[in-house]
């Protein structure tokens, strides 16, 4: 991505900064100078402005690449979590231990991958279709996927 240069209207620049800071478009708008009466209108027109799109996708950029940890960064930070000393009030505490070395399992893809079965069964496809029809709890009636329930007596 190309790192753009700040915008030659003072305002744009202020606009795409604040956006870029968290605020809303409209309060992006206010703190750029614009009036509170048309922010909304303001910014909506400044976000199509290709120019202004651009800086805050630069500036967006450069805030992530400098914030966010490298794969590498995140391996160090998980061993040293790993291999650190947790005392309590009951002795060495491990479990922050052993998650950190699982994390790191994980991003290594030391773990087999996990396999999931969803089975949803609808009873009542064989319930009324011949195969088992509804009876007293003594009594149920049984066929062979003729589609007709056989009548059964009981002395």
């Amino acid at each position: 991505m190309m790192i753009s240069k700040p915008l030659k209207n003072t305002r744009h620049e202020k606009f795409v900064l604040s956006l870029v800071k968290g605020m809303t478009q409209t309060q992006a708008a206010i703190e750029a100078g614009y009036s509170q009466h048309t922010a909304d209108v303001q910014a909506s027109r400044l976000l199509t402005n290709v120019s202004i799109m651009e800086r805050r996708e630069a500036l967006q950029f450069l805030a992530q690449t400098d914030t966010v940890m490298t794969v590498t960064e995140r391996k160090e930070r998980l061993s040293f979590l790993a291999q650190e000393a947790n005392p309590g009030k009951f002795g060495y505490q491990r479990q922050p231990n052993i998650t950190a070395i699982a994390e790191l399992n994980k991003m290594g893809g030391d773990y087999a991958p996990e396999k999931h079965l969803n089975l949803n069964v609808d009873v009542r496809f064989v319930i009324g279709r011949g195969y088992v029809t509804e009876r007293s709890d003594d009594e149920r009636s049984v066929t062979e996927g003729t589609g007709e329930a056989k009548e059964t007596e009981t002395a």
